[in-house]
């Protein structure tokens, strides 16, 4: 399973809100993540759904490991052949906006000279919390994330630029 293209649902100012009874990931602002393969091996979500929603979760967190790497060192959008890069577009199905959008903002970030990084006293740039997976076909499972944000922008010298603590809910679709 690849993941795909992701837009926010939900913005808290909040943390702790992920858990596995939490319903906020619907409503308004919806996110979608298209995700998909192209080996046969991985497990068909109506034959083995248990296995396939593993399969899915594996991917939606080594998408937001990479992701997260990216953003503490932008600069890396300067290198084409940069082995997180490319494993990070190979994730996405070719119709995803996130890479492109990624890339875009890391592009941004390395011009100004400015990167992400933890809080202080936080080890954690980003957790991620896959659940409600969904048998959409035997090729597809839905699925929400709960983001717990907690990072700074600095410049070049380490100054803060931005603080940012958040809850970001994300919904999305996975193809095999």
């Amino acid at each position: 399973y690849q993941a795909g293209q992701s837009r926010d649902v939900y913005n808290a100012a909040t943390l702790g809100a992920c858990s596995d009874d939490d319903t906020a990931a619907s409503g308004d602002g919806e996110t979608t993540t298209t995700a998909s393969t192209t080996t046969t091996t991985q497990p068909s979500a109506t034959d083995d759904p248990d296995a396939a929603f593993d399969a899915v979760e594996e991917v939606v967190l080594e998408a937001t490991s990479l992701a997260d790497r990216l953003f503490q060192d932008p600069t890396v959008v300067n290198e084409p052949d940069n082995d997180d890069l490319e494993r990070f577009r190979e994730i996405y199905t070719d119709d995803s906006p996130t890479p492109d959008g990624v890339e875009a903002q890391l592009r941004d970030l390395a011009e100004r000279g400015q990167r992400g990084r933890p809080t202080p006293g936080g080890e954690v740039y980003r957790e991620v919390a896959p659940y409600a997976f969904e048998v959409l076909d035997a090729d597809t499972v839905g699925f929400d994330t709960c983001n717990q944000v907690d990072r700074q922008v600095v410049d070049a010298a380490g100054q803060v630029i931005e603080t940012s603590a958040q809850i970001v809910f994300v919904a999305g679709t996975a193809r095999r």
